[in-house]
């Protein structure tokens, strides 16, 4: 069998697989507040021509099932997404139900394109409000971009003077549209200083507009719930890329070609022993003789634009003598270089023998572009025989509401890492029923749905949140 055959046949197969999509993919499958959706990496990229055949689509997350915005529905004309990325590019592939399917072309950036059938993405690669990219592909397969640059909104009023290297390409079908949607990376950030990497965590909000004769008004939906507006970033979800966790082996079973716990790593101080095994529950450190010890985590962070938030998590457990003196710290770096003991909600955190697993969990503050982050559990053992176990490592973004000095949650009641954030002021505040537009006081128990209790969070709208009367 020749060479050239075996390449064409890979070709032929690769370009054969892809997706299948016929009217029965369009089940209601509504998820009542999806919170992240996985970017899987692909190594071959998507051929954007508006057939979703590429081998890379059946390795892409599906996000289905849209929503009417400000109320409570399933959109009658549904959608199907899907996202993955490569080194250089993320891409998006849309399937939408249209009996109609608009096919009048416009003019780049004419304000005509949401006034006709069109899929939407917002992009915020930092996370923030000030910092998103807005991209429109119509059935037709015409194009609107802008973004919320204050230079292009000099110029531009909602950005769409900014213009950047993105493709996409629709297809009719026997439901209804396709379309495949390719935006490079380079026309969002400077990747010759950013490299997107498994940990890195966007905002996404992928919304639709149906101009359909059999409709009574033009029908706008989204994947996740939101308001009335299309504008609030703050109303889409997660977008991560591969995962959360920058610690590469979390549970540490990965092992070398020697059958040591590939990445993690530990020192003792001079005369000490130490011996490290997985074990059951997670890894088991065995100290004999040592004064102090430090233990450090396989950390893979690539630097991202935007200042960040990382939140270190991790269950431990530390076995010694009855009336020990042994106890632990965690501690990070500051980008000075300096080491600085971690706190929580109570204060500096310490770690002191028990015979139960405990959560630890601190956030502390990455500025733009730092990539020096170092993390480790340092431990003053007395040179006593101590038994350090750790399982369940996490290294993640945390929450928008942590990045902002002056984001304060001020009903005083966010749990987690947010808690460091809690500042309770005495007042009233207007809450939007998740992903409507009806309002209500949380005090009003009748109010309190089985919906609102399920969720993580209330979306509320700034203008309506009434501080201090």
């Amino acid at each position: 069998m020749s060479l050239v055959f075996i390449l064409c046949l890979f070709c032929f197969l690769e370009q054969s697989s892809g997706l299948q999509i016929t009217p029965d993919s369009f089940q209601k499958e509504l998820k009542n507040n999806p919170e992240e959706v996985i970017a899987n990496f692909v190594q071959s990229g998507v051929v954007i021509d508006g057939i979703l055949n590429d081998f890379a689509w059946d390795h892409a997350s599906k996000m289905s099932g849209f929503w009417i915005p400000g109320k409570n529905e399933p959109a009658k004309n549904q959608t199907i997404a899907w996202v993955c990325y490569d080194r250089d590019n993320i891409y998006f592939a849309f399937a939408c139900v249209d009996p109609r399917v608009g096919t009048e072309k416009i003019p780049r950036d004419s304000p005509m394109a949401w006034q006709t059938d069109c899929v939407e993405i917002f992009l915020s690669p930092t996370g923030e409000e000030e910092k998103w990219y807005h991209f429109i592909l119509t059935s037709a397969g015409s194009h609107w971009d802008g973004c919320s640059d204050p230079e292009y909104l000099k110029t531009s009023r909602f950005g769409e003077s900014w213009d950047a290297p993105w493709k996409g390409v629709t297809q009719k079908t026997d439901f209804g549209w396709t379309a495949e949607i390719k935006i490079p990376f380079s026309g969002m950030f400077d990747t010759s200083k950013y490299k997107v990497s498994p940990g890195w965590v966007w905002r996404l909000k992928l919304t639709r507009e149906d101009y359909n004769p059999g409709l009574t008004e033009p029908e706008f939906s989204s994947y996740t719930k939101i308001g009335s507006s299309f504008q609030d970033i703050f109303a889409g979800l997660d977008l991560v890329f591969t995962t959360r966790n920058f610690i590469s082996n979390p549970e540490g079973k990965i092992l070398d070609k020697e059958g040591n716990i590939k990445g993690w790593r530990f020192y003792v101080s001079p005369g000490g022993r130490c011996e490290m095994k997985l074990d059951e529950a997670g890894v088991r450190y065995k100290f004999e003789n040592a004064e102090n010890a430090t233990l450090l985590f396989p950390i893979s962070y690539s630097p991202c634009p935007g200042k960040k938030t990382l939140v270190f998590t991790t269950e431990m457990k530390i076995e010694a003598e009855k009336n020990s003196k042994a106890f632990a710290v965690i501690r990070y770096k500051n980008p000075e270089g300096k080491f600085v003991q971690a706190e929580g909600v109570t204060g500096k955190i310490k770690i002191i023998p028990g015979n139960q697993y405990q959560t630890y969990q601190v956030a502390f503050p990455v500025p733009e572009g730092f990539s020096n982050v170092h993390i480790d559990i340092n431990a003053a053992l007395y040179k006593e025989p101590v038994i350090i176990h750790i399982k369940n490592v996490k290294l993640e973004f945390g929450s928008i509401a942590m990045v902002e000095g002056n984001d304060w949650c001020l009903t005083g009641n966010a749990l987690g890492p947010l808690s460091m954030r809690n500042l309770k002021v005495n007042g009233y505040y207007t809450y939007f029923d998740a992903g409507t537009d009806d309002y209500f006081f949380p005090r009003d128990k009748r109010k309190l749905s089985e919906e609102n209790l399920k969720n993580t969070w209330i979306p509320f709208q700034r203008v309506n949140l009434r501080m201090g009367i």
